[in-house]
């Protein structure tokens, strides 16, 4: 991996982005990032010969400012005019008008280059409010690290649409930490994808936000007090690689214009200027953004990373949706105009062959709406719908059922633009686009259903995690016991949602789900899973069983999995999909296994050994009688019945076949009685059982179906 560096300047990071996303697990391999990236500068080049634009393209920020209660302009909770300081910098920077560009040495003049961008603070917000890009939020938390639990306590805080604006949370970060940013989103398959939407964006420490430069802001940092870390930081936002590579002369940036460097600079400028580093047989283009210099040496970007850039912002799609952002349109729209606020169906996975697709839609118009004419694209499938007799009154929300769309199997975006409100075209139709990832899968299994979860790959035995791309989705993986299970970690408040196939339910009344589940406690966060079933390909879902935290865990140490039962025999004879949806923001592991839907009826077991059981042979003494009973259905409930020769204690001691010891009873000072033995919440299979008294010892083997 090229990104994975670790540097410091007088015991600073100043860039997590390496870390982030090792972190995150999400990085797109090297080999296959760059050749996207060459096939789309090839693209590029053919389709735009001459890209030099007259006007800056425009992005859309939002500052997140995450305080503890400090008053505006004090602490962490910095002050608008320093944020204003911050754009002032990032504007002069990639567009190369900042003062400090007469530093840049005669040797990289040539290739030193304006970008071309105009970052704006957003002037509406998601829900069409008026806005000046400026959110603040109180948290208890102090300080915020940047491991997958954290960055999504961080960002949960505060977010807007990554579609539709570049967020910058401006923090307390822990440690030494500056900054670190989202890698761009691409269209390579397999393990490559990026930051969850949710988590998509920049953040930068508060002492390092804003340029002192351009007023008296006493909370930044004396070395990086020009606001270079953001400009750093965005570098990486659009796909741009440290100077050096994350390695020595062998390791590249992919930009022919910034020469092989051995390692980050970490010197003074006044120690560049005496005595300009040289390494790989080549000056070190120590001014560039991309390196780790103090903020006051750095003051270029070359044409090669613009190239980068461009291709990001072209083909990437959260990046190229920034530059028609309704962020960058000023909230008093025309007569007739709506906003696209939802796709509640088709739902985000699907196995119908045609769903309706159904809108919710906002009239920020200032005249009523009566009809409005949506483009749709979903796949090969391109379609305009006219709705109308409306009567949307404005500001007025309202739900409405198009049209039948054919969703065709595999996963594709659907894409909804309002075009037209009240026969007018609409002038502000940036407000009226709407995007929705669809999983169609139409794989189906049948009774009994039974699955393990016992490798790496859930999606392999028909389990489909959802959404792909989240932080924290669902995966196969590895007890602290070496068992598998599927399992959520710590971390997302997001809600993750693990679907099973299509499943053909039985003709009977008696149906029943069973699943186990172990949880590692972590934090105090609560963790609710919710067990949702369909019989509509996902149209709609009804909630048929509900845990929290403390049903999750087996409440005695002995036990290592929690054994839940549902009755789904009012679903008898339908084709359902089932579905565990959980948010697990701080709350250790979740791990799920032995998931199987089965017949009651063919599980009543009547389990008696009426034996002697013979203590010790020697003396002929004998425990008169030994039965396993059970209570003939679900859930199933075995006990040792006992009668002995003499008053006294006896002992039982369940455990697994390797002699792991799983459970233990005892009883003092007894001569007769029951003692009951919990098979549920152990897994199918044998066990023994081992019987101590004072007359001696036995072992019986146990069968648990």
């Amino acid at each position: 991996m090229f990104f994975f560096a670790h540097w410091s300047y007088a015991q600073t990071d100043r860039c997590g982005a390496v870390n982030h996303h090792r972190d995150d697990h999400r990085m797109a391999p090297v080999q296959g990032f760059e050749s996207w990236m060459l096939e789309k500068q090839r693209v590029l080049a053919e389709q735009f010969p001459q890209r030099n634009a007259a006007d800056p393209m425009e992005i859309p920020v939002v500052f997140h400012i995450i305080h503890n209660g400090e008053a505006i302009g004090s602490g962490k909770n910095i002050s608008d005019e320093q944020i204003l300081s911050q754009l002032e910098v990032l504007n002069e920077d990639f567009q190369r008008q900042n003062e400090d560009a007469i530093n840049t040495r005669q040797q990289f003049l040539s290739v030193a280059a304006d970008f071309g961008i105009k970052f704006v603070m957003a002037k509406q917000d998601p829900e069409g409010n008026a806005t000046n890009g400026i959110t603040r939020t109180q948290t208890d938390i102090t300080s915020f690290g940047i491991n997958s639990s954290a960055q999504t306590a961080l960002k949960s805080l505060s977010y807007w649409n990554s579609e539709d604006y570049l967020n910058i949370w401006v923090a307390n970060l822990s440690g030494q930490l500056l900054g670190y940013a989202s890698w761009p989103e691409t269209d390579i398959p397999g393990p490559g994808a990026p930051s969850a939407p949710t988590e998509d964006g920049v953040v930068i420490d508060f002492t390092v936000c804003g340029s002192n430069a351009k007023g008296n802001f006493p909370t930044i940092d004396p070395t990086y007090n020009l606001g270079r870390t953001l400009s750093h930081e965005i570098g990486h936002f659009f796909g741009l690689l440290h100077i050096w590579g994350d390695g020595g002369c062998g390791v590249d940036d992919f930009c022919g214009d910034t020469p092989d460097q051995s390692s980050q600079t970490t010197t003074s400028c006044d120690q560049l200027q005496d005595n300009p580093p040289f390494s790989c047989e080549t000056l070190d283009q120590y001014e560039n953004f991309m390196d780790y210099t103090p903020d006051a040496c750095m003051n270029m970007f070359t044409a090669d990373q613009k190239s980068r850039v461009e291709v990001v912002l072209e083909f990437s799609p959260r990046r190229a949706s920034l530059l028609s952002s309704p962020g960058l349109v000023e909230p008093n729209f025309e007569d007739n105009a709506i906003r696209l606020v939802a796709i509640p169906s088709p739902k985000s996975v699907s196995c119908a062959a045609a769903m309706p697709l159904v809108l919710e839609v906002r009239n920020v118009g200032t005249n009523e709406v009566n009809s409005m004419m949506v483009e749709l694209t979903f796949g090969e499938y391109e379609a305009q719908n006219t709705i109308e007799n409306l009567k949307l009154a404005p500001g007025e929300n309202k739900i409405l059922s198009t049209t039948l769309l054919g969703l065709p199997e595999g996963e594709k975006e659907l894409t909804a633009i309002v075009t037209r409100v009240n026969n007018e075209d609409n002038d502000a139709i940036v407000v009226g686009r709407l995007k929705k990832t669809i999983l169609v899968d139409q794989s189906e299994a049948e009774m009994p259903f039974y699955t393990a979860f016992n490798s790496a790959s859930i999606v392999s035995e028909g389990w489909i995690p959802f959404p792909e791309n989240s932080n924290n989705q669902w995966e196969g993986g590895q007890t602290t016991d070496q068992e598998w299970a599927a399992l959520l970690r710590s971390g997302s408040t997001m809600v993750n949602h693990l679907i099973s196939p299509l499943i053909l339910l039985s003709e009977t009344d008696s149906l029943t789900i069973t699943f186990e589940t172990q949880r590692t406690v972590s934090g105090t966060s609560e963790t609710d899973l919710n067990l949702w079933i369909s019989n509509d390909c996902g149209a709609s879902e009804t909630l048929i069983y509900s845990a929290n935290s403390s049903d999750l865990k087996p409440s005695e140490e002995h036990k290592k999995w929690v054994r839940h039962y549902v009755d789904i025999s009012p679903f008898q004879e339908q084709e359902v999909r089932l579905d565990f949806a959980c948010a697990n923001p701080n709350g250790g592991t979740l791990y799920l296994r032995e998931f199987r839907i089965f017949e009651k009826g063919k599980h009543q077991l009547k389990a008696e050994l009426e034996e002697s059981i013979i203590l010790d042979p020697q003396k002929d003494d004998i425990l008169p009688r030994f039965v396993l009973s059970t209570s003939g259905s679900l859930p199933i409930q075995y006990a040792l019945v006992y009668e002995l020769e003499e008053e006294g204690p006896i002992y039982l001691k369940l455990m697994a076949m390797d002699g792991r010891l799983l459970q233990q009873y005892q009883k003092q000072n007894t001569l007769q009685g029951s003692i009951p033995i919990d098979l549920n919440n152990l897994a199918s299979g044998y066990y023994l059982l081992e019987i101590n008294s004072l007359k001696g010892r036995t072992v019986k083997r146990l069968f648990q179906p």
